[in-house]
């Protein structure tokens, strides 16, 4: 099989809250190749409320790593988007390209800053965003406290044409056996789309991709383990 496809990852170095220096930038790349990924969507976030208007700084850092990815992996594909982390107004960004849709197409991913918050709110975010043309991947559902069983609120954004994407992390245990739980019943039920690194760093929050390979393969088999790490984050990005 061809190797990993990431979506969703904060390994540019200065820009939020995942890598802190080129240095940490270079080694986590280095990690996601050795651990079998071979095509990765650098997504920063985005919210100029916390991070400032980050834009230049990411296309900025993303350029020092394709250039550093080209020399060592030249059998790697990067590409540059955002996580959005929701809040009013953010339309303008959007259309402006400071806040970038995934490689440049209509799909965006989409987070909120508060797990606590209703499905109402992300229900209203998110219909918002697809009333603009948009197509939200909503990230990480398994994490938020109003997207439980029997999951019905993601069968409603499934219907509505948006996408789900789970951690990594989840998936494999590493963040307890509670959240692993609740992302492999949503799996299960045939929620997910992806399941891709949300990586910041090269220890608790690692860009390693096969973790999730082996408790996928182990609970649902390696057919499903390709649907989501490498054909269905393939359909997200379109290649």
């Amino acid at each position: 099989m061809s190797g990993y496809i990431d979506i969703h990852c904060h390994m540019l170095s200065g820009v939020d809250d995942g890598a802190k220096d080129d240095r940490e930038m270079f080694r986590m790349l280095d990690m996601a190749y050795s651990s079998g990924t071979r095509v990765i969507c650098l997504t920063p976030h985005f919210n100029p409320r916390y991070y400032g208007n980050n834009s230049e700084a990411a296309a900025e850092s993303f350029e020092k790593l394709r250039a550093y990815a080209s020399e060592k992996y030249p059998d790697l594909t990067l590409m540059l988007g955002n996580e959005l982390n929701y809040f009013l107004g953010v339309d303008e960004y959007i259309v402006s390209g400071d806040c970038r849709t995934i490689d440049g197409s209509r799909n965006i991913l989409v987070d909120f800053l508060n797990f606590n918050i209703s499905f109402f709110e992300v229900r209203a975010a998110l219909y918002q965003l697809k009333s603009q043309g948009f197509v939200p991947i909503f990230a990480h559902a398994e994490r938020y406290d109003c997207i439980k069983p029997p999951f019905f609120t993601l069968n409603e954004l499934k219907d509505a044409g948006m996408y789900i994407h789970i951690n990594a992390n989840s998936v494999s245990g590493e963040w307890g056996r509670k959240l692993q739980k609740k992302a492999l019943k949503i799996i299960k039920m045939g929620f997910a789309d992806a399941v891709a690194s949300d990586a910041h760093d090269t220890a608790l929050r690692s860009p390693r991709l096969d973790l999730a390979d082996a408790a996928l393969t182990k609970h649902f088999g390696s057919d499903v383990a390709d649907k989501l790490l490498r054909q269905g984050p393939k359909r997200l990005l379109g290649i």
